[in-house]
């Protein structure tokens, strides 16, 4: 044993060993600091630890052979044994890599393997390229570049997909087989398209996405008149349909198209310009372009039932824009349009939508039930149907119009999720987690996806470890770390279940990573603070929401789905500030305003508001009843696993019927 001992010494092995595990001592821990900001996933940090693994091992065997002074020389079986501690070590890094792709992304493995057979007559059509002399053709190019997608939604047995997933593939270099592996297509359509003085070439060509060979192509060069410009979009259209041997419609077979939009190509040209600004989201600038098309062309219906959407885009997405008169606009607005050309499938799509947001889901579903028919291959009629379908409790089928949606439109984040809800409120937790998982994959730099699939864990199963999770996930991907996604109400509840340090997310929402002060941010603030003990704090912030709510009741006094929420809001305040009376007055009041019977989903986000308010109240008992409803209902977050980890209702953890209700529910 001496012996050894001194050889090690001659060696330098301790020297060598204490000088390699203080470096790496400080790399993991370089690691363990850089792993959130730097978004280091657990599968490359596994990696990392294997290989300073290795390292110590070569270190213990180049300080045998090379410790001692003067034996520099490498020796055949010192090779051999680094070759094998190399060999080794590459293997391990080979499964531990294949192991982290396959837990990154294994929405993206198990939907591939679900769909691996593409549907022969599916199509993208990739943004039309712009070879005018002037840039700001550019509009002209992406409009036939839709018009195209829309006429060919038209015929019955294409799979087309959405303009939305398109024109993220603008000027793009990915090779076809790539960007049909990407939007599950068989066949892509590229083009080009050059406007020169009252004249307009338009190549077209459709390819096979896995071979690569053309299909078709064709090219046309002609006057610039209202028809030209149509008839060349039909024919490119049914040679397509053709090519791929989809079914025609009867106008189609004869080569003909149904009535032309204008004989205005100014008011056409300003039509596509607006479609420009409404895909932008500058909605303003694409109604006042509308309004200047229909001033050319009265009666150009198309322009009015585009009118009618921007409007309603305008009422739905900006809080000041949501008035009486608004709304009374889509209306008026899609209404011409129906009586200019009942046949017109966006007039139906218009007024449908006027409908859902009246409140009138059936004659809401009629009017998509037309346009539906009319296009059967666009998703933006099954993207409009499905949130209706969903508000009647209709979960089956809304699940089945968001997946085509989801389909037809494989680059929306928006459409991932969507779906993934849907399936979370159905309670099928499994395909849940796989299409927010997708919703995260196509869209990281929203947190609204991370929220979501953190309040996913909590229903399925409490589990408040894989929540915390999906929200470092985001903390890590998006920075500057996000706490705060405005006027999404799932904060306060995600953050007092999965919080272990509300401190330091109070800290973190005092320094300003927030988007803009909402009832919602001052709400989540009250509920910490009241979880962490500081009770002046907390009634600060519960008065800073019940001041904003109190305020934007005027503003709100036509839209009963908006006084709702608010009134069910501010429920919540009140009784965070002691104002029992009001506060179940007004939760009780979002409930009769906008009941289940009236809207399902909402309706049942409501009526959990109502007992959250009750149980802050301290009326137990009406607490248990509001929430025997709501569990008795499909369509909620609120699950017995919820409940069970939620601390809202601690106070009836030794309540007889509250614990019955959990042992029903498990």
């Amino acid at each position: 044993m001496s012996s050894l001992l001194q050889r090690l010494k001659e060696r330098k092995l301790f020297q060598w060993s204490l000088a390699y595990l203080a470096g790496a001592w400080l790399i993991f821990q370089g690691i363990e600091v850089l792993a959130e900001p730097w978004n280091l996933s657990v599968g490359f940090q596994r990696v990392l630890h294997v290989l300073l693994g290795v390292g110590f091992l070569v270190t213990l065997v180049l300080a045998w052979y090379h410790g001692e002074k003067g034996r520099q020389r490498a020796t055949g079986i010192e090779l051999m044994i680094l070759a094998g501690i190399l060999v080794v070590a590459g293997a391990a890094v080979a499964v531990l890599g294949r192991g982290e792709d396959a837990g990154r992304e294994p929405i993206a493995e198990r939907a591939e393997a679900a769909s691996s057979v593409i549907d022969p007559k599916s199509v993208a059509v990739l943004p039309f390229v712009n070879l005018s002399a002037d840039p700001e053709n550019e509009y002209f190019s992406d409009g036939i570049t839709g018009d195209i997608i829309n006429r060919l939604a038209k015929v019955t047995d294409l799979q087309v997909i959405a303009r939305t997933s398109v024109m993220q593939y603008k000027n793009t270099e990915k090779p076809i087989r790539l960007v049909g592996r990407e939007l599950r297509v068989a066949t892509v359509v590229e083009g080009e398209v050059q406007r020169m003085s009252g004249r307009v070439r338009i190549n077209a060509q459709l390819i096979d996405a896995d071979t690569d060979l053309h299909l078709w192509a064709d090219a046309y060069d002609r006057e610039l008149t209202a028809e030209n410009y149509f008839e060349i979009q039909s024919e490119i259209a049914q040679q397509i349909a053709v090519a791929l041997q989809a079914e025609l419609a009867p106008a189609e077979e004869r080569g003909k198209s149904e009535r032309r939009p204008t004989d205005n190509l100014e008011a056409y040209d300003l039509y596509l310009l607006a479609r420009q600004y409404w895909d932008s989201e500058q909605w303003q600038a694409a109604i006042d372009l509308f309004e200047d098309a229909i001033e050319l062309d009265p009666d150009f219906a198309l322009a009015y039932a585009w009118l009618a959407m921007a409007e309603a885009d305008f009422y739905w997405l900006v809080t000041e824009a949501r008035t009486d008169e608004r709304l009374a606009r889509v209306r008026r607005a899609a209404e011409r349009a129906v009586q200019i050309d009942p046949d017109l499938p966006d007039a139906h799509l218009a007024i449908g939508w006027y409908y859902y947001k009246a409140y009138d889901y059936e004659r809401a579903l009629q009017h998509f039930a037309i346009a539906r028919d009319a296009l059967p291959g666009d998703s933006y009629v099954s993207t409009q149907i499905a949130p209706v379908l969903r508000a009647l409790g209709n979960w089956e089928e809304a699940a089945d119009n968001f997946r085509k949606s989801f389909e037809s439109n494989p680059r929306s984040d928006w459409a991932a999720r969507e779906l993934g809800f849907t399936y979370h409120v159905m309670h099928r937790f499994a395909e849940a987690e796989e299409y927010y998982d997708r919703a995260i994959q196509l869209g990281p730099d929203d947190y609204t996806n991370y929220l979501s699939k953190a309040a996913l864990y909590v229903s399925w199963e409490g589990d408040r470890e894989r929540a915390r999770t999906a929200i470092r996930e985001a903390w890590a991907r998006i920075q500057p770390a996000p706490l705060f996604a405005e006027n999404y109400y799932l904060h306060w509840w995600v953050y007092r279940i999965i919080d272990e340090d509300y401190e330091r997310t109070l800290r973190r929402l005092a320094a300003g990573l927030v988007e803009t002060d909402t009832t919602g941010y001052y709400l989540t603030k009250a509920e910490l603070h009241r979880l962490s003990g500081d009770a002046a704090l907390a009634r600060a912030s519960y008065d800073s929401a019940r001041v904003l709510l109190e305020s934007r009741l005027i503003s709100a006094s036509s839209d009963i789905a908006a006084q709702a929420h608010i009134y069910s809001q501010l429920g919540l305040a009140y009784a965070g500030l002691g104002r029992k009376a009001e506060a179940v007055r007004a939760a009780e009041r979002a409930v009769t305003l906008f009941p289940v019977s009236k809207r399902v989903d909402n309706g049942l986000m409501w009526a959990a508001f109502l007992a959250e308010t009750y149980v802050m109240v301290s009326e137990y008992d009406a607490a248990v009843a509001q929430l025997e409803y709501v569990l008795s209902i499909p369509g909620s977050y609120i699950t017995a696993a919820w409940l069970r980890v939620d601390p809202m209702w601690d106070p009836l953890r030794d309540h007889p019927r509250f614990q019955a209700l959990l042992e029903r529910h498990e």
